[in-house]
C-alpha cells in the first residue's frame, strides 16, 4: 500500500493463485495494486485478466521458487543438514522423508491434523527432516505440538531433525 500511495511501480509474483485461505484475499488485493504481474500458470493468468488487469503486463512465468531451487548448486551433506535446527543428528540416510506442514488459516484443527501427520511419519520408522511451519495463524499451536513431540517421543523423535529456518 505504501508503494501505491507513493506512485511506485509494483510487481506482483504469484497473483491469481487460489489457496482457499486468507492468502487468496490478500493476493487478490495486491493484484489490484500491482502494475506488473508474474503468474505461475494459465489458470492464474486467466484470473488476473478477469480482474481487469492489462494483458500487456501479465506474464505467465511459472513458479519462480522452482526456478531458484533449480539453480541451487550447493551439496546437501549431513554436515549442512546438522547445522540447522535441532533433534536427531547424523548422516543423511536414504531413504529419508522431507516433511513440511503449514497451518490451514481457515480451520481450527491444525493441532489434530499435525498430530495425525506426526503419528503417520513415526509409524514409517524412517529418518525425517521436518521443516517448521510458516508464520501464519495457527502456527503457534503447531509449533507447540512439534516441540512436545520432539521432547517426549523417544525413538520416533530420535529419527527426526527439526529445522525452523533454512536458507
Amino acid at each position: 500500500m505504501a508503494a501505491a500511495y507513493l506512485n511506485k511501480t509494483i510487481a506482483h509474483i504469484e497473483g491469481g493463485d487460489v489457496s482457499g485461505s486468507i492468502d487468496e484475499s490478500v493476493r487478490h488485493a495486491i493484484t489490484k495494486l500491482a502494475h506488473l504481474h508474474f503468474v505461475t500458470n494459465g489458470d492464474a493468468h486467466r484470473r488476473v485478466l478477469a480482474m481487469g488487469e492489462d494483458p500487456r503486463y501479465v506474464f505467465n512465468t511459472g513458479s519462480l521458487d522452482v526456478e531458484v531451487a533449480s539453480q541451487a548448486t550447493a551439496a546437501i551433506t549431513s554436515d549442512v543438514v546438522n547445522r540447522y535446527g535441532g533433534g536427531a543428528r547424523g548422516g543423511r540416510q536414504r531413504p529419508f522423508l522431507l516433511v513440511i506442514q503449514h497451518p490451514v488459516t481457515t480451520e481450527g484443527e491444525n493441532r489434530s491434523h499435525l498430530e495425525e501427520t506426526l503419528r503417520a511419519v513415526s509409524a514409517l520408522g524412517m529418518p525425517a527432516i521436518w521443516i517448521w511451519p510458516n508464520p501464519d495463524a495457527g502456527t503457534a499451536e503447531m509449533a507447540e505440538s512439534l516441540r512436545h513431540f520432539r521432547e517426549q517421543s523417544g525413538a520416533a523423535a530420535n529419527r527426526m531433525r527439526f529445522i525452523t529456518d533454512l536458507r
